[in-house]
């Protein structure tokens, strides 16, 4: 299934699921995630990503509003390439978790399970503390993704991606 999916030309398209299922399809996704050179948030935004969470919590206190227009501005400062595949995965496991009644795929586990390809550091790798702290913001992104989707600019690549 990897094979046809990494192939050049058709990469999947019309591929024949009979004899799969969707926990293949959902592995094919996190291996593809997990091979990427860089995580989707890159390590550039690594820090930026988990500051409104891990101030939230020193401080006892989080406001979900300042927090949504926060993660606004950042999404918008991302390269249009991991812009428009942040923005992706958030909808698609958004859909996830409205159908969690019939999956069970709640949203600290979609985040535990897809933290390691969409927001995580090679140093952080083994840190169950850092760890939780991204799983913490990917679930706040999950659940409020529609919100990221309102005003953005397009995602065309940039000169530097063309």
């Amino acid at each position: 299934m990897q094979v046809a999916f990494d192939s050049p030309d058709r990469y999947g398209k019309g591929f024949d699921w009979t004899g799969y299922t969707v926990h293949d399809a959902a592995n094919l996704l996190l291996r593809y995630l997990l091979q990427l050179p860089v995580p989707v948030v890159s390590l550039e935004f690594y820090d930026r990503f988990r500051s409104p969470m891990r101030e939230s919590k020193s401080a006892g206190m989080f406001d979900p509003d300042t927090a949504i227009l926060t993660y606004q501005s950042l999404i918008r400062e991302m390269t249009p390439l991991h812009r428009q595949l942040l923005l992706y995965l958030l909808d698609l496991l958004a859909v996830f978790l409205n159908k969690s009644d019939l999956n069970k795929m709640t949203t600290p586990k979609l985040a535990a399970i897809f933290q390691p390809g969409i927001l995580s550091h090679p140093q952080h790798s083994l840190s169950p503390t850092e760890q939780q702290l991204s799983q913490d913001v990917l679930s706040f992104l999950i659940e409020n993704q529609d919100s990221f989707l309102i005003g953005m600019a397009g995602t065309a690549a940039d000169d530097q991606t063309s």
